[in-house]
């Protein structure tokens, strides 16, 4: 299983690789970097314009995991296709959903 995410004491760190204007949206392959790093790739069909794509992003993310939007942040990358996320009050729940979606 590729490591895109990383489970801190309360709360999960996330490698995102973002699709915007896709035709659909939903998760893709586990990719990785020039540097071995793990992203797990999501499409969205919002645009990638006036940060419409990043909360796309978190609405997917949120509705997928059953958590409040305000559990899950963008802490970087916020204009560029890679983003790092930290969603907080990581639970086993939430972490074998992370897991499942890597073996897609």
């Amino acid at each position: 299983m590729a490591n895109y995410f990383h489970a801190t004491k309360n709360s999960v760190l996330l490698n995102i690789r973002l699709t915007p204007n896709a035709r659909q949206e939903g998760f893709g392959n586990v990719v990785f970097d020039d540097k071995g790093v793990a992203w797990l790739k999501v499409s969205v069909r919002a645009v990638p314009e006036n940060g419409k794509a990043n909360k796309a992003l978190i609405t997917f993310l949120a509705k997928r995991l059953k958590l409040p939007k305000n559990t899950i942040e963008i802490i970087s990358g916020h204009q560029a296709r890679t983003k790092k996320l930290s969603i907080e009050n990581a639970t086993d729940s939430l972490i074998n959903s992370l897991k499942e979606w890597a073996k897609n």
